[in-house]
């Protein structure tokens, strides 16, 4: 491609620096770039440099947002018919995704018919976990055809993954059937493969991501978030702090804008501001001051004015109208596209679900969603702490590998990768409440994290 784009320039008369031959190679579509840059030059340019390039590429950046998907389906019925289609949805897709990772070209045994002695690959949902006295694990596992008990010897291999697991997942497994139970020797999950998305942009343009904002709350941090406003109007900071802020051409939110009325026991004794409407009326004056060169993506969370059962549409029109009209909304979870950066975006509730499998997870979110991506669902588990709405497709399978997950809800701020994807948990805007106290929950307030495209590095930036 190198060459192709050096030789269109050399027919035109031009040279070209090995940077911006570089940074035109980056591009998505290296030819568009290139066409638009020869319209561009005029005669007295000799060598196309790096900084005709990148004046011309951040003209492009005031709408690159695409919506890929808003994961919702129809209206849900609570009946024995949508219960049946919700499990058997996600049986399939996650069967489909195990299939992929490997063991294609293998048969795969059904339950019902899983022959004794040879070992074989059985994939299904776990009903049931339990640990006997001797420290072995027994999972119940069931397909379309049937259930069976399988032994997960603490001596093998895959048993601290096995320890990990949680009920309704599904997972494939290799295994011995001994009389009526299976042996297990290996233990397959969903996972991802290494992932490098080859689509990104690679150009000076910032994407900041928070959550967890909470207008209305008295434990509401209106002085950071004004200094975070000022930041990005310029107007707060040292010259290079000024100089990140400038870069800053998307606010990516993942829900609890505001505190929400009877979210949890005596929430009204902590509330500043007592009606819903009157909190995002408070929260759409703030966010009219963020710079209009700020394209800002709002997804939902369980502080929120929509339906509790995940996964939960985008805010009502009526609140909308209340934002500035540069904000986009979106539904949680969803998936969206910046300049080819696949975010998929979770307020994270189910978090609370695995934080029992991460002694530290409180501290270490990204650890946490790593779990999420591992088993490859946002809320593995049904009738937990989530409520889930039982659609006749289980939308929150992670089908599509995103480039970045982003996650709030626990109020921790928690940067990491696993296998090429960027996990990213943007912290609070809300001091500690006295429910918080007594949960032992401490938040990382005044919070949000920075990613540039040019690098893909997060930054921590604080505010208090």
């Amino acid at each position: 491609m190198s060459k192709e784009i050096l030789r269109r320039f050399l027919e035109n008369g031009f040279q070209v620096h090995p940077e911006a031959l570089k940074l035109i190679s980056s591009q998505r579509n290296p030819e568009e770039i290139v066409e638009r840059l020869l319209k561009s030059l005029d005669s007295s340019t000799i060598v196309v440099q790096p900084e005709n390039v990148i004046a011309l590429i951040s003209e492009r950046k005031e709408s690159e947002v695409k919506i890929i998907e808003n994961f919702l389906t129809s209206s849900s019925s609570a009946s024995a018919e949508s219960f049946h289609s919700y499990f058997l949805s996600r049986y399939k897709k996650l069967r489909k995704i195990i299939e992929q990772r490997g063991i294609r070209g293998r048969e795969i045994s059904t339950i019902s018919r899983v022959p004794r002695g040879n070992e074989v690959t059985v994939i299904g949902m776990v009903n049931e976990i339990r640990e006997t006295s001797s420290g072995n694990l027994i999972i119940e596992l069931e397909d379309q055809t049937g259930v069976i008990s399988v032994i997960i010897s603490k001596e093998s291999e895959c048993y601290e993954r096995a320890k990990l697991l949680v009920l309704d997942e599904v997972i494939g497994l290799k295994a011995i059937k001994h009389n009526d139970i299976l042996i297990a020797t290996d233990l397959i999950e969903p996972d991802v493969k290494v992932h490098r998305s080859r689509e990104i942009e690679r150009i000076n343009c910032g994407i900041l991501f928070l959550s967890d904002i909470h207008v209305g709350s008295k434990t509401f941090l209106k002085e950071d978030w004004n200094r975070f406003i000022s930041w990005l109007s310029g107007e707060y900071g040292n010259e290079e702090q000024k100089e990140l802020a400038e870069t800053v051409n998307y606010l990516v939110v993942a829900g609890d804008i505001v505190d929400g009325i009877g979210i949890y026991p005596n929430q009204d004794r902590e509330l500043e501001i007592l009606d819903v409407f009157e909190q995002y009326e408070v929260a759409g004056e703030l966010f009219e001051k963020i710079p209009k060169r700020i394209k800002i993506i709002i997804s939902s969370g369980n502080h929120d004015a929509v339906r509790q059962a995940e996964p939960q549409p985008p805010l009502p029109e009526e609140i909308q109208s209340l934002f500035p009209r540069n904000t986009i909304f979106v539904s949680n979870p969803s998936l969206i596209d910046i300049h080819g950066l696949k975010i998929l975006i979770y307020h994270g509730r189910s978090l609370d679900d695995i934080a029992s499998l991460i002694p530290s997870g409180y501290k270490n979110p990204h650890l946490m969603m790593r779990e999420l991506i591992k088993k490859r669902h946002l809320s593995p588990i049904y009738g937990e702490k989530v409520p889930l709405a039982p659609e006749e497709e289980d939308k929150l399978v992670i089908e599509t590998t995103p480039d970045v997950l982003h996650c709030g809800h626990v109020h921790t701020v928690g940067v990491g990768t696993y296998r090429g994807i960027y996990l990213i948990n943007s912290g609070t805007w809300q001091d500690q409440t006295e429910f918080q106290k007594r949960m032992n929950i401490i938040p990382t307030p005044g919070v949000a994290v920075f990613m540039n495209l040019s690098d893909l590095s997060p930054k921590i930036l604080k505010f208090v």
